[in-house]
Parts: C-alpha cells; structure tokens; sequence
C-alpha cells in the first residue's frame, strides 16, 4: 500500500507527458472543463508494468505499449482519446484501479481516480498483477496530466 501511496504522490507532483496529438482544450485558460468519460474499461495487463497515467492519442502509441486488453478496445483517435491510470506490477490478486473524472484547465489535465488495494483480511491468490483502468473521452491534449487518485482499500465484501 505504501508502494502506491509513494507512485500516486510521485505522479502528482507535475508529471509532465506530451500528448500525441493535435486538438487543443476548448477551455479558456484558467477555466476547467469537465471532460465526458464515454466509456470505461478496467482489468489487468502486462502491458503496463509501471505505475502511471498517461494519455494514448493514437493506434501506433497504443500497439507500442503492446497491451492486450487495450488492444481489442474500438477507438476512433481522429475523434477520441483513451487516458490510461495504471498502478504498476503488483504482488497479488486484490488490486484495481477506477478513473472517475477528467477535467482540463488549458494545457493541464487532471484524472481522479481511485487505487483499490486488498484488505489485510483479503484472501487473495499470489500472482503478479498489473491494475489499469482507461477511459474513452473525446479527443483531448495536455501538456501536463495532474493525477489525483484516492488510495482505498477494499472492505470485507471486497469493495
């Protein structure tokens, strides 16, 4: 749990990425626009080993990730964008990731998100796991991309 704790806090002390991309924020500078999440997508891919957010713009960005569950998503990148919150390569089973809003504030994103981690009282299986959750929005470009993401963990009934 600490391991996210210190990826979450690392992330958001302005993680800068360059988008791949060309459509800019419709947003006047200083003013946040929330960004429509149109669809979601969540389970567990090798693809990304490392904790992080990230935005893929692009076919050719997504096959260089080589992620599997990724891959078979249907995304128009003319028109859409797919933002990605992973938590990185995980000791056991227990672990998921959520993206709950997306708001941009000129070249500025900002994902809130959540990073479930199993209870000490969790049965879970030992096998490396890699937590990700994505997005589909309409076509966005950031500069920088501000995690906020809410370390939770799950409940008895594992929620």
């Amino acid at each position: 749990m600490k391991r996210i704790a210190i990826a979450c806090l690392t992330l958001s002390t302005a993680m800068t990425l360059t988008a791949c991309g060309t459509t800019s924020s419709s947003a006047a500078p200083g003013q946040t626009k929330a960004v429509t999440i149109l669809r979601h997508i969540d389970g567990s891919d090798a693809g990304f080993r490392d904790p992080g957010v990230q935005i893929i713009n692009g076919a050719d960005a997504l096959e260089a990730i080589g992620s599997v569950l990724l891959a078979s998503v249907d995304v128009d990148f003319k028109r859409q964008s797919m933002i990605v919150l992973a938590l990185g390569e995980q000791p056991t089973s227990g672990w998921a990731a959520r993206i709950s809003g997306v708001q941009q504030a000129g070249a500025t994103l900002f994902v809130q998100g959540t990073a479930h981690t199993p209870g000490p009282d969790d049965v879970v299986s030992q096998a490396l796991t890699y937590p990700v959750a994505a997005v589909i929005v309409s076509k966005v470009q950031a500069d920088v991309i501000h995690p906020e993401i809410e370390d939770a963990v799950a409940d008895a009934d594992g929620l």
